[in-house]
């Protein structure tokens, strides 16, 4: 499973939708695809043990960079395959995404356990 982070895109049009308890009506906003970022990649994998495990790994792009989908999709599924049963750092930039892709894997795959124990850290602004 593959899902490519994408920055908001532009708004192209508002899709109206009405309180039933006050009546009043509210303007939601239709974003166009946005420029991606990032990877999320997860895939199903037999441990040692023979039980099967979910293992999950993301990728982003440096603002400095050019995206590139196979690059990402590379590093990503690299992190994945990294020591299995340690502990994963995922940047706090990313943790809404992550959870959610998380979920989704567990469905697809009908799976509860994962390979890694994921740790969402924040990142300390550096004064350079």
């Amino acid at each position: 499973m593959i899902k490519y982070l994408r920055k908001p895109g532009k708004i192209i049009g508002y899709e109206i939708e009405s309180n039933d308890e006050t009546g009043e009506l509210e303007l939601i906003p239709i974003f166009a695809k946005g420029t991606p970022y990032g990877c999320l990649y997860a895939k199903k994998i037999c441990d040692e043990v023979g039980m099967y495990r979910i293992s999950v790994g993301w990728s982003l792009c440096s603002k400095k960079d050019s995206f590139s989908k196979d690059e990402a999709v590379l590093i990503a599924a690299e992190r994945a395959n990294e020591n299995h049963n340690s502990n994963m750092i995922i940047p706090h930039s990313i943790r809404n995404e992550f959870v959610s892709f998380c979920e989704r894997a567990k469905k697809y795959y009908r799976l509860n356990n994962f390979n890694h124990k994921y740790v969402i850290v924040k990142e300390e602004v550096l004064n350079v």
